[in-house]
């Protein structure tokens, strides 16, 4: 039988299933740390804009009247940083009132909070804090470049788990509703759950791979 025809109709007797699972197994393992930290600082990391507020209520004040047009506000920041170069601003949103510019100086990167409606510069985030740690931790693992090459290597890891994990997957075409099937009798720590989770999860998982193994070194720097 054509090894083709065998994966399709008994996986399990292929000898490249076989082969894939000890790789998803060990590298599942070896990857767990690194999987364990760049998930829980993601995490963190959605709430930023609410740990930053928290932290520096000053540098968030909800001023009330019509909002500042843009070019007030860039003229308000190139007037204060007139060595830097203005190098973005994003309008107010619900969850941060203020506007934000970022302004880079050489090898130095700023960003700054500006008032929504007279555009006044209200500070700046400072350069070490909490939420930039969690940022160099989730992007560069506390390790610059170098940090950025291992998160490369553990986005590889991956996107190679999700592959292998689909292969896994596979219960043959006579059985391949029972890929989509979760016996709820069973322990909740189960390997038939995991297994029919993987094609759920494969999707959702490839983008922020991609954006893990992306060549952009400093792009984010603007997530702050």
């Amino acid at each position: 039988m054509h090894p083709v025809i065998a994966f399709l109709e008994r996986p399990r007797s292929v000898f490249l299933r076989r082969a894939l699972f000890q790789v998803h197994l060990w590298v599942g393992v070896l990857s767990a740390l690194y999987l364990i930290i760049v998930s829980v600082t993601g995490a963190a990391l959605m709430f930023r804009i609410h740990l930053q507020r928290a932290v520096h209520p000053d540098l968030f004040v909800e001023s009330v009247g019509d909002l500042a047009e843009p070019v007030t506000v860039l003229e308000r920041v190139r007037d204060a940083y007139p060595v830097g170069r203005v190098s973005g601003v994003d309008a107010p949103t619900t969850d941060r009132p203020t506007y934000l510019a970022y302004v880079t100086a050489g090898d130095q990167f700023q960003t700054i909070l500006a008032d929504r409606v007279s555009g006044a510069v209200l500070g700046e985030l400072p350069e070490h804090s909490v939420v930039r740690t969690l940022q160099d931790l989730h992007f560069d693992l506390l390790a610059g470049r170098t940090g950025r090459v291992v998160n490369g290597v553990g986005g590889f890891c991956l996107l190679l788990l999700c592959l292998t994990g689909l292969v896994i997957w596979w219960p043959g075409r006579s059985n391949w509703r029972s890929g989509f099937t979760i016996d709820w009798a069973r322990p909740l720590v189960d390997a038939r759950r995991h297994a029919v989770a993987r094609p759920l999860a494969a999707p959702a998982l490839r983008q922020p791979t991609v954006k893990t193994t992306s060549p952009n070194a400093n792009s984010h720097k603007a997530f702050r």
